[in-house]
């Protein structure tokens, strides 16, 4: 009895066991039934909490689950910390339940309409590690999105898209893959007033050909309206682009592009046309190659005009190749010709003189890692046939140049770098380089030539520079100054991207007035960029004879006189150094003066340190047929980056017979008869603000009228 009693309770032990199973396994599906398939629950609790853990406050109108197999969602609202808000006003997804047992669920069909999509990106977090690529747990059979408004804002702007519709088919492997997508208006506003203005239309669709690869078929076209504050496209819009073409993928995950037609055509019917080919192995490594049919080269012209330049005549066609990978460089191949160019500045001045034949040829390879350009070989000619070129540029030999750090070259074998130009108008090239406002070039043929030999990490530069008839303004020369004939000779090295040697440096000009060479400049410098630091000796003979009519900021110089000057400086000019100038003038006359002349001398060393320049004592000394005139020293200390110093000067003599042509010449309209005296004078600017004290004991007899 006793063991029949315990077994009996061990059987219902375990039937009231089940129960609570069974009981507790139906209150768990009655409540994830009722979260799923109670329509009141699903839209006011299962979709909010579902949202919640995703970091978004949801809402919405209705909402329901179909067991068999249908979503619909209408009037929802969604917004999340950082302000992104959804508007949708109706969602509706067909879905195969039976398919959720394997995994992978099947949706035939999703229809989804937005009254408004806002999204702020949040900006990349420095050094992320590179994302794990996006896989779908779902198939799509068929889809369509209806846009009224949507905004992708970023730290520099914003994308806007209105009446935008994106339609999708056959992305479950069983139908004809397709996709076509239409906005209406795609515009983009960044900092201030910058605004573009586009629509957009595209299309994919997808075939399969007797070989098994896997065809697409694209179409894209995009008109540009509108460009505002947006340098220099604003300059090209109104445009359009088109591209159509196929690309095929094989059963390897292997893309091959063929003649894929793109075409750009803007403003007074520019048109620019290319057939795009290229492949792409599943390894990551890529392949394109771009045939461009023969361009006008008033395209580049309308970039050029905000800097002076009013046209470039032309066309040029040919062809463009590139190649990479993972871990592999940019490999760039040009072969291109062009006809009839021609350089027109805004001023009138034109180059070549006559339209010439363009071609560039170059081979190579850029690591942007080690910002490292690899050439193989480089052409560039630019000239009339029969005829020297009117430009030249060339490397016979491969050669590696980092761009990065210290300017330096690299060769194993002995490379040339060589360059020449004939009857370069300054005026037309110029303000592709400089700012007007720095330097404005009125005429100036300049010829140059010069080589740059490279052994090992060694570089040798040697070459020549000339012009004629040159008239420049701006900033760089304070005023206008107008040369007869300038030329530059240089010879230099550079060793291993550490040190600069300039060797000998000589420059020359004349100016009208003057005689064959009004001014030559002699050099030796280096710099090492390693250590900052370097030395310059430099040596200046100059005449003044005409100086005052070629160059108006010497209006207030002597008219007449040799000029000599010595200059040494070691050490870092904005740290520390020392050196020495020293200025001889001969035969000097002022501008009134009809008979005599005078000299002067001026000396003193010189001293930087943090940044302070500072000349402890200038002698200033002034003699007229060995009667002295003016006797001084001058105390400065002087802070560039600031602007900011103290000058003083020591006065012993000053005579008549100095200081009063002087005065004269800058107050022509007074009568000077005597102005004499010594003492001291002292200037100081701080923070902008001047002061001058003076204790002079002098002697003035003048007429202002």
């Amino acid at each position: 009895m006793v063991a029949g009693d315990g077994g009996e309770g061990d059987n219902l032990s375990r039937v009231k066991f089940r129960k609570f199973l069974f009981g507790l396994g139906s209150v768990v599906f009655a409540s994830i039934g009722t979260l799923l398939f109670q329509p009141t629950v699903f839209c006011g609790i299962t979709i909010p909490v579902g949202a919640k853990l995703a970091g978004w406050k949801v809402r919405a109108v209705s909402a329901k689950l179909v067991p068999s197999g249908r979503l619909e969602i209408e009037g929802l609202e969604a917004v999340d910390k950082r302000k992104s808000r959804i508007a949708m006003d109706s969602a509706r997804v067909d879905f195969d339940p039976l398919r959720l047992l394997t995994g992978r669920l099947e949706i035939p069909r999703a229809d989804f309409r937005f009254s408004l999509v806002d999204l702020e990106l949040a900006p990349a977090k420095a050094g992320k590690g590179k994302r794990a690529p996006v896989t779908l747990p779902f198939s799509l059979r068929e889809a369509s999105v209806e846009l009224a408004e949507g905004r992708l804002r970023t730290e520099t702007g914003a994308w806007i898209v209105k009446s935008g519709q994106v339609k999708a088919e056959g992305w479950d492997g069983r139908t004809p893959k397709e996709i076509r997508l239409q906005f209406g208006r795609l515009d983009w506003n960044g900092p201030g007033k910058q605004e573009l203005a586009a629509t957009m239309q595209a299309t994919a669709s997808k075939s399969r050909a007797p070989s098994g690869e896997e065809v697409w078929d694209l179409k894209l076209t995009t008109d540009v309206n509108t460009v505002a504050d947006l340098p220099p496209w604003n300059l090209v819009s109104p445009c359009r682009l088109t591209l159509e073409g196929k690309a095929a993928c094989n059963q390897r995950g292997e893309w091959r592009m063929d003649g894929v037609e793109t075409v750009w055509q803007g403003v007074g019917g520019i048109r620019l046309a290319a057939e795009i080919s290229g492949t792409y192995a599943s390894s990551g490594e890529w392949t394109a190659r771009v045939n461009l049919d023969p361009a006008d080269l008033q395209l580049a012209g309308i970039f050029l005009q905000p800097r002076g330049i009013r046209n470039l005549d032309g066309k040029a066609a040919g062809t463009v190749k590139l190649a990479g990978g993972p871990g592999k460089p940019l490999g760039v191949g040009i072969e291109l010709n062009g006809q009839a160019v021609q350089l027109a500045a805004a001023g009138g001045a034109i180059w070549p003189a006559q339209p010439a034949a363009l071609g560039i040829s170059a081979r190579g390879e850029w690591r942007g890692a080690e910002r490292v350009l690899r050439m193989e070989s480089l052409s560039v000619i630019l000239g009339r046939v029969g005829q020297p070129e009117d430009f030249q540029l060339s490397l016979d030999r491969p050669a590696v140049f980092p761009l990065a750090g210290s300017p330096k070259a690299e060769a194993a074998e002995p490379a040339s770098l060589q360059w020449s130009a004939r009857g370069l108008e300054l005026a037309a090239v110029a303000p592709i380089f400089l700012k007007p406002e720095e330097l404005k070039v009125q005429g100036g043929k300049l010829s140059a030539s010069g080589q740059a030999r490279i052994e090992l990490e060694k570089v040798g530069l040697s070459g020549r520079v000339e012009s004629r008839a040159l008239t420049a303004s701006g900033r760089w020369v304070q005023g206008s100054l107008t040369l007869q004939a300038a030329s530059l000779d240089f010879q230099a090295h550079l060793e291993k991207g550490t040190k600069l040697h300039l060797e000998s440096g000589q420059l020359k000009a004349s100016w009208e007035g003057g005689v064959a060479e009004d001014l030559v400049l002699t050099a030796k410098a280096e710099w090492d960029w390693a250590r900052k630091e370097g030395f310059v000796v430099g040596d200046l003979g100059t005449g003044l004879a005409g100086l005052g009519k070629a160059w108006s900021g010497a209006k207030f110089w002597p008219a007449d006189g040799q000029a000599q000057a010595h200059v040494e400086f070691s050490g870092n000019p904005a740290q520390k150094g020392a050196g020495l100038v020293s200025v001889t003038l001969n035969a000097m006359r002022w501008p009134e003066e009809k008979t005599g002349s005078w000299g002067a001398r001026f000396s003193s060393d010189v001293q930087v340190e943090q940044g302070t320049w500072s000349f402890p004592e200038i002698e200033l000394q002034a003699n007229q047929a060995g009667e002295p005139l003016l006797d001084a020293k001058v105390m400065a200390l002087w802070r560039p980056a600031e602007d900011t110093g103290r000058v003083r000067v020591e006065l012993a003599r000053a005579e008549s017979a100095f200081v009063v042509p002087l005065l004269k010449n800058f107050t022509p309209e007074w009568q000077w008869t005597e102005a004499s005296g010594k003492g001291s004078f002292e200037f100081t600017r701080e923070k902008r603000h001047d002061l001058v004290k003076a204790d002079l004991d002098a002697s003035i007899t003048v007429e202002t009228g």
